[in-house]
């Protein structure tokens, strides 16, 4: 095949997935073939995008929430994420007093970006329980995968499904305590490291 023939199979092979793009990017209505959930998901992907869009400003003047809120109440910060509808706005978490600690900054842009939600453990809690317990399993020989799930105020444990006979018994005999922040989830496989 020479360089021309070359240059026309790779345009034959490109072209399609170009029309698909442009077709899918277009502001025509779906066609017929097209479901529910798939218009639903595009009109929501759209409008994330756009409050990403026209929320940049607000993102940047909150840049410094999480790192302040997390230093000046290590003891009841219990997290921040952003949520993007109904608005774009920060979620912070506290276990007591997140009202107070956040009046401060509802000002300027960030005036009716910040909502403030009651979690049961601190930031600082879930990241000695996560440490207590991935200890504690490293010892019972117990692979896991770990994680902090700031919105659901929870240590996740992922364990193989075939470990969990003995993870069982490490709690039955006393040799293992699960305290009540820590979800423990089983798997089929753990996550293989990069």
């Amino acid at each position: 095949m020479n360089k021309k023939q070359f240059s026309f199979a790779a345009a034959v092979l490109v072209l399609p997935t170009l029309i698909i793009l442009i077709t899918s990017c277009s502001s025509k209505p779906p066609s017929a073939t097209t479901t529910t959930d798939d218009v639903n998901s595009l009109d929501f992907a759209q409008k994330i995008m756009q409050t990403q869009i026209s929320a940049a400003p607000i993102e940047d003047a909150g840049k410094s929430l999480e790192p302040e809120l997390s230093a000046q109440y290590p003891d009841t910060f219990g997290g921040l994420w952003v949520e993007y509808t109904p608005k774009f706005h920060f979620v912070v978490a506290f276990t007591s007093g997140g009202e107070e600690a956040v009046q401060p900054y509802r000002q300027g842009l960030l005036a009716n970006a910040i909502e403030v939600r009651t979690v049961k453990y601190s930031y600082r809690s879930l990241q000695k329980a996560q440490t207590d317990i991935m200890t504690a399993l490293n010892k019972l020989n117990i692979e896991f995968n770990s994680g902090i799930m700031t919105m659901d105020n929870v240590v996740e444990l992922d364990i193989a499904k075939t470990d969990m006979p003995r993870l069982n018994d490490a709690v039955q005999s006393g040799h293992l305590l699960i305290p009540d922040c820590v979800k423990i989830v089983p798997v089929d496989a753990l996550a293989s490291p990069l």
